[in-house]
């Protein structure tokens, strides 16, 4: 008769589990930091100020046209702005990324323990995925950030539907793979048909109780964000957005080597471990060197990783195919090598316990027993509450105005004024709360707007050349936005109604005579509404 009864095994497991999210959070803010208010967060975090005072960004192009749809990002904002009633916009944006990422843990926690039932494992697994190798894949996308972003709320909901799936609770999956699909359309569409494919494949008539509720915000949502129509010019909006704002997520010749080889450094090792799982081998031996006592993954568990697996990988072979050898632009819009961070994080599974299985018996015996211990979470919760002894919750970002400048223009200008600022300047909205004629962020989804976008940014820097696209046009952008004079400002002003001009305080004579100038250190603010003394 077993001395262990259930309720102690559970409460071990409740050790193994909160112990595992508290330090991987804390290692993931002690190597990462958190991060509030540029990037991605200038594609929703303006429309949810707009929502709480409607009077802010009343001559925003950006912010009015996700007024005037439904876009992308709606849904994601909507989520922000119902917190924001009660917390200010700063406390909800923490409080989201905060719970979003407990959940991600958790999520991918239950992954593993399903698959191997070994706590050990799963914190290797959950470490090894989010602190230390992140981003080790083709495409520049992740799984979890800095900053809050929708694809982590979307990740999240696809890793608990993957939980579920595996539970053969495929209600429950197909319900959290329609919520991803909710605060980001294009990771709940791919995941969903993955997952949809793989249930069909091995459950067959019971997958229809995923493949509805997913179908259900698939159907619409395809429609929506399929409608909008392509504008009428030169330059398509696929071509805009996949070629020139954002080539490292979409095209496969924009991607390193290296980013190549890190990834294979995880799917090899890892797929082979979990494709040669073979039970009476690895409880014994692996090679020539005896083991003891190593993760065996769960029979049926597996098959699911390994199916997800080889489906996961059609598609990234088919973006290769589409992407390079016959390029086909409706297809790489549809971002396929998102589907690399999938992958990523299924190897992990295999690579985790393949680690477990090499580590010398002594040490792993002694942290599978460490991390059911209250000591674990004792550690973790000293992790969590040191951190800002040892890491300082301020860091510095380039790329954003400083505090003085910012306040000056938030006390010194009206809320209506609209601004020129450079192309690669983020988080201006969000500083000032003022309204910017166009940045290289914040980009229209909506395909009838890229054009827009694209006219705004030459109006401001116009450039010969477009293409390379991404960062390298956009330090062409900002050469070509530096090198305005003050007579070219005075006709984009008349042209474009633009009332101020944000500059890096460079030292250039034509400029430093006018006279309708307040300058920080780093940043100079120009009034083009007041014609200065001499004429520009």
């Amino acid at each position: 008769m077993s001395s262990r009864s259930p309720n102690h095994t559970a409460t071990k497991t409740t050790y193994a589990l909160v112990g595992t999210v508290l330090l991987v959070a804390g290692l993931f803010y002690l190597r990462f930091g958190y991060q509030y208010g540029f990037s991605d967060q200038d594609e929703f975090i303006p429309l949810v100020l707009k929502w709480m005072n409607s009077s802010l960004f009343e001559t925003d192009w950006f912010v009015e046209s996700q007024l005037s749809a439904f876009t992308v990002r709606t849904a994601f904002a909507g989520i922000v702005y119902f917190f924001a009633q009660f917390l200010g916009v700063k406390l909800a944006v923490l409080l989201v990324h905060c719970v979003t990422g407990i959940g991600l843990v958790w999520g991918l926690t239950r992954v593993s323990n399903r698959l191997y039932h070994n706590e050990l494992s799963s914190f290797v697994f959950v470490f090894l995925v989010l602190v230390m190798a992140p981003r080790w894949n083709p495409g520049g996308n992740d799984i979890w950030h800095a900053m809050l972003v929708p694809s982590t709320l979307a990740w999240t909901c696809a890793v608990w539907s993957l939980d579920q799936m595996m539970g053969r609770r495929f209600l429950s999956s197909g319900l959290l793979i329609a919520a991803a699909m909710v605060v980001h359309p294009l990771i709940g569409l791919q995941l969903g048909c993955i997952l949809g494919t793989v249930a069909l494949w091995k459950h067959g008539g019971r997958a229809r109780w995923f493949i509805i509720p997913f179908l259900t915000i698939a159907i619409p949502s395809i429609i929506v964000f399929s409608g909008s129509s392509e504008p009428q010019g030169t330059l398509s909006a696929t071509y805009i957005l996949t070629t020139l704002r954002a080539p490292h997520h979409y095209l496969p010749e924009a991607f390193s080597a290296v980013s190549w080889v890190k990834w294979l450094i995880i799917t090899v090792p890892g797929f082979f471990y979990l494709w040669t799982d073979n039970n009476s081998i690895k409880r014994s031996r692996i090679g020539n060197r005896p083991i003891g006592n190593v993760p065996i993954s769960d029979g049926p568990s597996r098959d699911w990783i390994l199916g997800l697996a080889v489906v996961s990988s059609i598609v990234v072979l088919l973006g290769l195919l589409f992407g390079t050898v016959l390029p086909i632009p409706s297809i790489i819009k549809l971002q396929p090598f998102t589907i690399a961070v999938w992958i990523r994080v299924l190897a992990s599974l295999g690579l985790s316990a393949l680690i477990i299985a090499y580590m010398p018996f002594g040490i792993k015996t002694y942290l599978e027993r460490f991390v059911k211990r209250p000591t674990f979470v004792v550690l973790a919760l000293v992790m969590v509450f040191g951190i800002p002894l040892i890491s300082s919750t301020d860091r510095a970002v380039e790329g954003q105005l400083d505090s003085d400048t910012a306040n000056w223009i938030q006390e010194n200008t009206p809320v209506g004024a609209l601004f020129a600022i450079p192309p690669s300047l983020s988080g201006f909205q969000i500083q000032t709360q003022r309204a910017q004629f166009v940045n290289f962020k914040a980009f229209p989804f909506q395909g009838n707007e890229a054009t827009e976008w694209l006219d705004r940014l030459l109006t401001i820097a116009p450039v010969e050349q477009l293409e390379p696209g991404g960062t390298a046009l956009q330090s062409r952008l900002d050469q070509a936005f530096d090198n305005l004079t003050p007579t070219q400002w005075d006709s984009i002003h008349v042209r474009a109604n633009i009332d101020y001009l944000v500059r890096r305080a460079h030292s250039v004579s034509e400029w430093e005579t006018h006279p309708n100038a307040w300058c920080s250190t780093q940043w100079c603010v120009y009034d083009l509404t007041s014609p200065p003394i001499n004429g520009f």
